[in-house]
Order: C-alpha cells, then structure tokens, then sequence
C-alpha cells in the first residue's frame, strides 16, 4: 500500500474509530446482560408470537432451511444472534426488523425470547435423499465440523457454538456455503473456524 493510500485509509478511518469502538461496546454490554438476565416464560413465549411467523409455531424452521430451526438452540447461541442482527454484525433483512428496539426492547426481552426457544421441543426434520451420501457426509462432518460443533454436533453453549444436530439437511448446505465465503467471520447461519464468539 503506498504512503497516500495509507493516508487517505487513515483520513478516512480514524474518525470512525471511536463509533466502531462504541458499537462493539454496547453490543458485547447487551449480550452480557442478556445472558445475566433470568429468563421469564410467559413473556418469552409473547414474544415468540413475532418468531412463529417464520420460524413457525414449534421453531421448527421451513424444510428447504431457509429459515432454519431453532427449537432446541442453545440459548447463549440465539442471544447472541439476536444482539448481532441488531448491530448490523449479521444481516437478513427479517431478522434485522424482528430483532430490533420495536419488537425485542431490552436485553431481558432478548434473554426472554431466546430461552423460550431454546426449551421448545425439536421436531425431528423429515429425511431426504436415498442415504447415499451419508458416510461421505460424516467424513466431512469429521473433518471439517466435530472440532467446533462437537462429535455428535450438539454445539457448546457456553462458547455460543450452535448446535447442528438434527438441522435440515438443506440449512447444513446452507451454512457450510455460508461458512466458506465468510472467509472466518459469522456473517452467514454458522461461524467459521474456531470463530465460537460469532457463532
């Protein structure tokens, strides 16, 4: 990079510094105080009305994994995911308007709405495929996967790493795509490489 690059990087980039700063401050401020927070059912299953319009009633997600399960997640991993959509750390334009001030106030509507999830019971997904692909699919898992989500992918809630298990299949795609062009960051469904703080 040349000396004015450099320069005009820096012109450009210090007066943001201190609102860059900021932002990681009150988002990191707003996930701890969620996960302090001692959830309370009847106001999460309120506000998981919001949640069921995509999510559906059981949080089961669709099948094609567009929208993806959430029933059973770990409630440090959906937290986190809220606060992140609301400091435009993971972007999906219906996650960004249910997860705002509106309809999620406060840290303790997020801690609310996250451990209401979380206890819902998962509906085992349909099966798809003829079951070809399955041993290659472990292998991969193997490889590529158990180390952060675990040997039988349950996640790690106190590192936030979700849990995959039972995931649809086409949410699984989704993610591992997602994974490989956000290149270590979570900008997509899951985090990438050791990354468990953006998962």
């Amino acid at each position: 990079m040349s000396k004015w690059n450099r320069v005009l990087v820096a012109v450009v980039c210090l007066p943001l510094a201190p609102a860059l700063a900021s932002a990681v401050s009150t988002s990191g401020q707003e996930l701890s105080e969620a996960l302090r927070a001692t959830p309370d059912p009847v106001h999460g299953a309120e506000l998981f009305r919001n949640c069921a319009v995509c999510h559906g009633p059981t949080g089961g997600g669709t099948i094609d994994g567009g929208v993806p399960r959430i029933a059973g997640q770990h409630t440090s991993v959906l937290a986190k995911e809220l606060v992140d959509y609301r400091h435009d750390r993971r972007w999906d334009i219906r996650m960004e308007h249910f997860a705002d001030n509106h309809h999620l106030p406060d840290p303790q509507s997020i801690a609310d709405v996250a451990s209401y999830a979380h206890h819902l019971i998962p509906v085992k997904p349909p099966g798809i495929g003829d079951g070809q692909l399955v041993g290659r699919g472990e292998a991969i898992y193997a490889h590529r996967c158990s180390s952060c989500h675990g040997p039988a992918a349950g996640g790690d809630a106190k590192k936030r790493i979700p849990r995959i298990h039972g995931a649809r299949a086409a949410a699984g795609a989704a993610g591992a795509r997602g994974h490989r062009r956000a290149g270590g960051l979570s900008l997509a469904p899951c985090g990438a490489g050791g990354a468990a703080g953006y998962c």
